[in-house]
C-alpha cells in the first residue's frame, strides 16, 4: 500500500549556500554522476535522486546546476536525520533512453556522463529511490501510456532489489500549453494508480503541490526548468515529505 504522505505548504526557500559561481563548480562536480552529497561522514539512511535534467538542477541554460538533492540533504541534516543524498540526472533524456542504458552509462545533452540505474544499485544499498522522469518524453511526443510503462519498469528495477522507491510525476511549468498539461496530469493520476497496487512503490508526488509554477522566481526563462530557488523549494519540501520514512529503520511498504 502507498506511504500516507502528509501534506505541507510551501516551504520558504532554502537559501544557496555558497558564491554567486556555485552552480558553476556544481556543474563540473556533476560531470561524472552519481554526486554523493551529505553533512556527515558516516549516514545513517542513503536516497537516490534519479531522473532527467529538473533531478540535476540544470539551469542557466545547463552551464549551471544546482540539484534538489543537495537541498534534500541539508535539511535532512537540519531535523537530524543524517542521509547520504546522491543525484544522478540524465539532462535531455528520455525514461526509456534510461532503461536503454540501466546497466552501463548514459552521456546527455550537456556532456555529463550518468551511471545506470542498475549500476547505481549494483555499487550501493539505497534506503529510497526518487524518480522523476517523463518531461523529455512528452516533448518527444511519447504517448501517455508508455511514458507510464517506462516509469513503471523504472521503479521495477528498485523493487527487484528491495528498495522502496517515491514516484515524482513531470513537474507543470510555465511554457505548458493546455494539452501538455492535461497529459501531465494524467502521467500523475496514473502513477498515482499504480502507487495504490505496488508495495514498494510509496507514492506519486506531484511536484505542481510543492513549486508554484505561477512564481517565476522559481523558473528559468526558458520556462522549463527549475531556476536554482525552484530546485530548493523542492528539495525542502521533500525533505519534509521523506523524513518520516527515513526516522524508522526502514520505510514501511506493508502498511
Amino acid at each position: 500500500m502507498p506511504l500516507a504522505l502528509p501534506v505541507v505548504g510551501m516551504a520558504t526557500p532554502f537559501h544557496w549556500q555558497g558564491t554567486e559561481d556555485e552552480g558553476s563548480r556544481m556543474r563540473k562536480a556533476m560531470a561524472a554522476m552519481p554526486v554523493h552529497f551529505s553533512l556527515c561522514e558516516e549516514p545513517r539512511r542513503k536516497i537516490l535522486c534519479y531522473g532527467d535534467s529538473l533531478t540535476a538542477g540544470f539551469f542557466a541554460g545547463g552551464l549551471k546546476f544546482d540539484p534538489y538533492g543537495r537541498t534534500m540533504s541539508e535539511v535532512l541534516a537540519s531535523g537530524g536525520i543524517y542521509a547520504q543524498v546522491s543525484v544522478c540526472g540524465h539532462s535531455g533524456c528520455t525514461t526509456r533512453e534510461m532503461l536503454d542504458a540501466a546497466e552501463t552509462d548514459l552521456a546527455d545533452v550537456v556532456g555529463c556522463t550518468g551511471n545506470g540505474l542498475c549500476k547505481i544499485l549494483a555499487e550501493q544499498d539505497f534506503d529510497l529511490v526518487i524518480i522523476m522522469s517523463g518531461t523529455n518524453d512528452m516533448g518527444r511526443g511519447t504517448h501517455s501510456d508508455a511514458i507510464v510503462e517506462d516509469l513503471s519498469q523504472l521503479h521495477a528495477i528498485c523493487h527487484s532489489q528491495g528498495v522502496p522507491t517515491l514516484a515524482l510525476a513531470p513537474p507543470s511549468a510555465p511554457r505548458f500549453d493546455f494539452s501538455q498539461e492535461m497529459q501531465r496530469q494524467y502521467i500523475h493520476s496514473q502513477l498515482c494508480s499504480l502507487a495504490s497496487t505496488t508495495p514498494y512503490l510509496l507514492g506519486c508526488i506531484d511536484p505542481a503541490e510543492l513549486v508554484s509554477v505561477a512564481d517565476g522566481q522559481f523558473w528559468e526563462s526558458d520556462g522549463l526548468h527549475f531556476a536554482p530557488r525552484g530546485s530548493q523549494v523542492l528539495g525542502q519540501n521533500l525533505a519534509l515529505l521523506v523524513a518520516s520514512s527515513l526516522a524508522d529503520n526502514s520505510p514501511d511498504v506493508t502498511a
